[in-house]
């Protein structure tokens, strides 16, 4: 497709994971208006405990609830039933999404261009928005030259092609404006990171910038208690990542390593 060859390395982790960082327990939501219908239920009774250092993936077909699980879990949506802890302390129900950041989780969502960006606001404004606070300088005024270092740092870090911070959001390519909304997030130091479907809108040349090694540990080590990976192209999550394979209808996880896995056991797993 590049006209080169493009290889994933494996690169295993190094050192034990720590504590826990975060535990869904028991987490059940329905798919009818406000997710109170468990007669079509979307997520039946998750679990699952992620520790700090952790990498873990989340695969699984269309519809097998990996976005919904993550919106969950972020405080986008709710749930029916069901507990969150963040660092040991219960953090849902999430009342807005406030409330999730304020846990200490950020979410990139599936689609960054319609759930994430201000398309008409510069590349500055849509990176560091949620990051202001700590930004101030005075508890008034932004500090411009932190602003700007940030931007710099992220820009370096994930290779985001742009001609200057200033220019509109909407101006950049899918892919680029993706990764803006990973810089967002990565700024926050939130101690849960999830990133749904990463390379969507990304080259598959770029897609080891998004998901590898320029943001996979050490890098999530020292900024993050753990990193979450969804999306359908397993073999593009990270080498060395935990993997969680939903094995559909919103039933609870089954956990397979990475390295075993292959479309054929996502399929066996779907079936009836």
């Amino acid at each position: 497709m590049v006209g080169r060859d493009v290889e994933f390395v494996r690169k295993p982790l190094t050192g034990e994971p720590g504590e826990v960082m975060l535990s869904v327990q028991g987490v059940s939501r329905g798919s009818g208006e406000g997710g109170h219908n468990l007669n079509a239920t979307v997520l039946r009774d998750m679990s699952i405990d992620v520790r700090a250092g952790e990498i873990v993936g989340f695969a699984g077909l269309v519809g097998a609830g990996r976005t919904e699980l993550a919106r969950v879990i972020f405080g986008a949506d709710g749930c029916d039933e069901g507990i969150i802890y963040v660092n040991g302390r219960q953090a849902s129900p999430f009342k807005s999404l406030r409330d999730g950041i304020a846990a200490g989780v950020a979410l990139v969502p599936e689609d960054s261009k319609q759930q994430a960006c201000f398309l008409r606001h510069s590349i500055r404004w849509n990176m560091t928005l949620p990051s202001r606070g700590r930004l101030q300088r005075w508890g008034m005024f932004i500090d411009d030259r932190a602003e700007t270092q940030l931007i710099q740092d992220y820009q370096k870090r994930l290779r985001i092609k742009m001609a200057n911070d200033s220019v509109a959001i909407g101006t950049l390519s899918g892919g680029n404006q993706q990764k803006v909304i990973l810089a967002r997030c990565m700024a926050l130091k939130s101690k849960v990171l999830i990133v749904d479907e990463p390379t969507r809108g990304i080259d598959v040349r770029a897609d080891t910038t998004a998901i590898g090694s320029d943001i996979a540990p050490p890098e999530i080590k020292k900024k993050f208690g753990n990193y979450k990976v969804l999306g359908k192209r397993a073999e593009q999550m990270f080498p060395n990542a935990r993997l969680v394979v939903f094995p559909g209808r919103g039933h609870a996880p089954q956990m397979e390593d990475v390295a075993d896995f292959n479309s054929t056991l996502v399929a066996e797993l779907h079936k009836p």
